[in-house]
């Protein structure tokens, strides 16, 4: 049974506690050794112990799970509880993937690396919680999609990783530097414009085929839904005005075509000459070499009489 509330709260810092728990839990660094994480379980327990306390009945109590009746919370005391609960839950999922240690993706290893001097633990899904700073490293640590259609390709290679994962170790959910990563990617997929209509594509078949399965709210899937309508509308202006286009480019084309090409009369003379001097031109009435050179019948006269 668990010690009396007052007892176990009067010496000990549950502050300090929790996020000792919190970092012990942690899977940031791929399930595998890690030697900051064994030393924050190590604390941790040293707490408990100097409170007189057993390290898993402290847990419970900072995990909100005391089994004695509790007095009717107020709203806010609620929403402290059902935010316990909630971490209390992510901490289970994360204990339990580290009992299975993985081989770090490279894109794990690159953010790893690039927070090194941020503890983010526990806020993979509450981005507003996380410092400007390590947001901004989160982003650049990996270089960005340069397309929406390869920040689709990004976010399949973090859902596929984390379900390989999942099968080995049932409940796995990926690092909060991943989910962020992951969060970024999403926002930019539903709400940026589009370069081409490979990206259009690539948006329309992930809100409709996959986006069904994400963790987004129906107002976000319909701000998906209009930007996906946003783009076929610009495409359908870009036909429009490609037909446009073509269309002008073929009348210019056919008046080019039809419109007589206007000669010189020293072509108009040579042309005839040239008709002239071809064999049996003699037999040739002046209608005739007219059509060959491609004058009227009056400049052949007028050539005939200066050759004469």
């Amino acid at each position: 049974m668990l010690p009396n509330m007052e007892t176990a709260a009067a010496p000990l810092d549950f502050d300090l506690f929790r996020k000792l728990l919190a970092r012990s839990r942690s899977v940031l660094h791929g399930g595998g050794a890690d030697p900051e994480r064994d030393l924050a379980r190590k604390k941790a327990e040293e707490l408990a112990a100097d409170a007189r306390l057993s390290f898993e009945a402290v847990v419970d109590l900072a995990e909100g799970r005391s089994r004695q009746k509790e007095p009717e919370q107020q709203p806010r005391q609620k929403a402290n509880g059902w935010f316990s609960d909630f971490m209390s839950d992510i901490f289970k999922e994360r204990e339990c993937a580290s009992r299975h240690p993985f081989s770090e993706h490279a894109m794990e290893w690159a953010l790893r690396e690039a927070l090194v001097d941020y503890d983010i633990t526990g806020l993979g899904l509450f981005s507003e919680a996380v410092p400007d700073a390590a947001m901004t490293l989160i982003r650049t640590a990996i270089p960005w999609p340069r397309t929406l259609r390869a920040a689709v390709d990004e976010i399949a290679t973090w859902d596929r990783l984390n379900s390989e994962r999942d099968k080995i170790a049932k409940g796995y959910q990926l690092g909060d530097a991943a989910l962020l990563r992951r969060l970024m990617l999403r926002d930019h997929v539903l709400q940026d414009g589009v370069a081409s209509v490979g990206d259009a594509v690539a948006r329309a078949w992930w809100l409709l085929n996959r986006g069904k399965n994400e963790c987004i709210s129906e107002s976000e899937v319909r701000d998906g839904q209009k930007t996906v309508l946003a783009d076929l509308e610009r495409m359908a202006e870009r036909v429009r005005a490609l037909t446009l286009e073509n269309r002008a480019l073929e009348e210019k084309l056919a008046t080019a075509i039809n419109k007589p090409i206007r000669r010189t009369n020293g072509a108009k003379r040579t042309a005839v000459e040239a008709v002239l001097r071809e064999p049996g031109a003699d037999s040739l009435s002046l209608r005739e070499i007219a059509e060959r050179a491609g004058v009227s019948p009056e400049t052949v006269r007028a050539v005939r009489g200066a050759r004469n």
